[in-house]
């Protein structure tokens, strides 16, 4: 194995793993699946747009797929409930079709189509192979698994695709990419592993154009970053902090300054302007305005009370870290399937030394400016994720409300792509040089891919004791 590139042991790992785990997971026990699920599968049907009915904004779904999602929602936190082979298997062979549909509002139902394509190819592509092979229905959980197919297919590649392209840090990337958190999201439906493998893209392009001296700007560049820029601001902004370094653009010496500023100013504008075209067609009516007027609330306190948003913010970093550090490395299910402590606290050991021995292979000095706002950029972030629940869900919650002393909704799968900017704030040209670092980091990072092994087994031995052992 450690003689193999760092992106085909990435892609070893990630499709054993990964398929493991699409199998093992059972229909609807991940975070928020079955919004998802509802949101690719009606844009596999062509609708990429919700409509209004009765003053709700929403879609058309079959009775038969809510009620079987009702019943998978029921797992939550009752650890007795398990599943059988048998109804998973009738289940996806169930060839009754749908009959009759009620309108719905969901979660995701006005989430830009981008968030979900990948899960909506797999829908239609497990249709189209359906119809070849003689199926003319399609069961809930047989669209689910082709779902499922499509998200972790597209999160495989474009992870895959990152560590390629990126010029340093490239272990980094793919225990990153191989966390058990990751590649759970990854392999249901979900657009977390959508916004985690976007996040090393857009670093590793990053990272290419200020390292590589041959790069220069061009419109690819300007066009990906575009699609990911506006993926991030439409689905959650707070990503949008791993691209800020390329304010830094400009530093590099091998760059036209002007042609730089340009760069960014197009980049910016493109932005906007694609946020304004996906989202114009999203219906909208006066149905929010309660949530809109507790948000001001929310915003009205906090500036008000600057103290108390510090006091709520330490509370919740600090005093909860152990809950959103454990949430990085893997909180299955319906978040009530946890590892043991001491994978937890072994694998978040182990991931920070590689991830700074891998920081610190690099033998090259990084812009004191660029280094800086990367960690401003991670910084933000990370505070950001707990503003932003404080202000649009807090207030909504029973039993929080305005000024609430504590942050609801907050999981620590939210911060796996901004740790995608570790390796650049640990980089340190000094301690790179160091005689021990040397001694021993080529031993530790050779032997790396082991630290995704233990946990990927561990992980899924956790989940087929919690869903399938009697």
């Amino acid at each position: 194995m450690k003689n193999r590139s760092v992106s085909k042991q990435f892609i070893f790992l990630a499709l054993i793993f990964g398929f493991i785990m699409m199998i093992v997971i059972p229909p609807f026990q991940s975070p928020d699946e079955d919004s998802h699920f509802k949101k690719a599968y009606v844009i596999s049907r062509g609708d990429f747009y919700p409509s209004i009915n009765e003053e709700k904004v929403g879609y058309f779904l079959p009775d038969k797929m809510l009620s079987y999602i009702n019943e998978k929602l029921n797992y939550i936190g009752d650890l007795d409930k398990k599943e059988s082979y048998k109804d998973v298997l009738y289940g996806e062979r169930d060839t009754s079709g749908f009959q009759n549909y009620t309108f719905q509002s969901f979660s995701t139902d006005s989430v830009i189509p981008l968030g979900h394509l990948a899960p909506a190819i797999g829908i239609f592509t497990g249709k189209v192979l359906g119809y070849i092979f003689g199926l003319e229905h399609f069961s809930t959980v047989y669209m689910l698994y082709f779902a499922r197919l499509g998200c972790l297919i597209f999160y495989i590649a474009m992870v895959w695709l990152a560590i390629r392209i990126t010029p340093v840090f490239k272990k980094s990337f793919m225990l990153i990419g191989l966390l058990p958190m990751s590649l759970a999201l990854a392999a249901t439906v979900s657009y977390d592993g959508l916004l985690i493998s976007l996040a090393l893209l857009a670093v590793a392009l990053t990272l290419r154009l200020f390292l590589n001296e041959e790069e220069s700007l061009n419109w690819k560049y300007l066009a990906v970053f575009s699609i990911i820029g506006v993926i991030f601001l439409n689905i959650k902004m707070v990503y949008s902090f791993v691209m800020v370094p390329l304010v830094c653009l400009p530093l590099k010496k091998s760059f036209d300054w002007k042609k730089s500023f340009k760069f960014i100013a197009a980049l910016g504008f493109i932005i906007l302007a694609g946020t304004f075209l996906i989202k114009f067609p999203v219906p909208s009516i006066n149905v929010a305005s309660g949530e809109t007027s507790l948000t001001s609330q929310q915003v009205n306190y906090i500036l008000n009370h600057p103290g108390n948003m510090i006091n709520v913010l330490y509370n919740e970093m600090f005093v909860n870290r152990f809950f959103y550090l454990s949430g990085m490395v893997g909180i299955f299910g319906l978040l009530d399937t946890y590892l043991p402590v001491f994978i937890y606290i072994g694998v978040l050991i182990f991931i920070i030394i590689l991830i700074f021995l891998d920081a610190n292979s690099y033998d090259g000095k990084l812009n004191i400016w660029f280094k800086s706002i990367n960690i401003l950029s991670f910084c933000v972030g990370v505070i950001g994720i707990f503003i932003a629940f404080y202000i649009l869900w807090t207030p909504m919650m029973p039993g929080y409300g305005i000024g609430a002393d504590s942050i609801s909704g907050v999981q620590g799968r939210y911060f796996i792509p901004l740790l995608v900017l570790l390796p650049i704030m640990f980089q340190s040209h000094r301690i790179s040089n160091n005689p021990y670092i040397k001694k021993y980091k080529t031993v530790c990072l050779d032997n790396c891919y082991l630290l995704p092994i233990i946990a990927l087994s561990v992980s899924v031995m956790t989940i087929c004791f919690r869903y399938w052992a009697i």
